[in-house]
C-alpha cells in the first residue's frame, strides 16, 4: 500500500522517489507529491487507483530491506 515514506519506482524513469504527500480525491484520484532521491526535485500530479497500483514500492522510510543478493554483496 502506498503511504508517505514509501520509496517507489515507476513515477520518474530515471530515478526512485519518496513519497511526500498523498490526498485522495473524488472519482477515484489521488494526488501524490514527491521528492527525487537522486535529483531532490519534488513533483506532483494525480494519479488514479490503477496507476497508483503499477508502481514498485523499493523501500520505506525507517525500515530495512533485506531482499539483497548476499553473493554480490561487498564491502568497500
Amino acid at each position: 500500500m502506498l503511504e508517505v515514506g514509501c520509496i517507489v519506482n515507476g513515477l520518474v524513469p530515471s530515478e526512485p522517489v519518496e513519497i511526500t504527500g498523498l490526498s485522495p480525491y473524488p472519482h477515484g484520484k489521488f494526488y501524490v507529491k514527491w521528492t527525487g532521491k537522486i535529483s531532490h526535485k519534488a513533483m506532483s500530479r494525480m494519479l488514479t487507483q490503477a496507476q497508483i497500483d503499477a508502481l514498485e514500492i523499493v523501500a520505506k522510510e525507517g525500515s530495512v530491506n533485506f531482499k539483497g543478493d548476499p553473493e554480490k554483496f561487498v564491502l568497500f
